[in-house]
């Protein structure tokens, strides 16, 4: 049976989980060397465009800062 949490804790717990540009370079490196099977493609995609946007704001970030 699931809990309710309050909105405080979960917004902490969302911030804790955040990553960092040295996540995203990894994340993305191990990707590109991984396969997947047809059905895991699209899920693959997916996932790899939000990964690519993230770390793309945090290139943008450092370029300008």
């Amino acid at each position: 049976m699931s809990k309710l949490v309050p909105q405080a804790v979960r917004q902490s717990v969302v911030k804790k989980a955040s990553l960092s540009i040295k996540d995203t370079d990894f994340l993305l490196k191990l990707i590109l060397k991984s396969t997947f099977e047809g059905s895991e493609l699209e899920v693959a995609f997916r996932v790899m465009e939000k990964l690519a946007t993230m770390h793309k704001g945090y290139l943008d970030e450092t370029d300008s800062g």
